[in-house]
């Protein structure tokens, strides 16, 4: 313990990332069990992203426009059979420059964070 009652400790080395990086001519792409952060380059066209619809509990994809072109070609995600909720909704929409969503698999539907 420090003189001003702080506690310090060494966290163990964080697991990196997969980052999958695609583009207008990958769409329609479905995300892999091996993706964790997907980059988005949206500027020659609009991209869908389908997430899967019953994946294990606790799985996480990170989802970016990277290169800001958003507001002019959108970023869809869904689900692959488009049944399985996201957030109380079928589908979700990036339309921001440089948004990003985080998903997460609650057992029965995906969650925003």
């Amino acid at each position: 313990m420090s003189q001003y009652g702080l506690i310090s400790h060494s966290h163990p080395l964080q697991k990196k990332v997969t980052v999958t990086s695609i583009d207008h001519t990958d769409s329609p792409y479905t995300a892999l069990a091996d993706d964790h952060y997907i980059s988005c380059d949206v500027s020659s066209g609009n991209i869908t992203i389908k997430l899967p619809d019953a994946p294990e509990k606790g799985r996480i994809y990170r989802i970016k426009d990277s290169f800001g072109n958003s507001n002019l070609n959108y970023i869809t995600i869904e689900t692959v059979l488009a049944t399985t909720q996201l957030d109380g909704e079928l589908y979700k929409k990036i339309n921001m420059n440089f948004e990003s969503l985080s998903f997460i698999f609650n057992g029965t539907s995906w969650e925003i964070f």
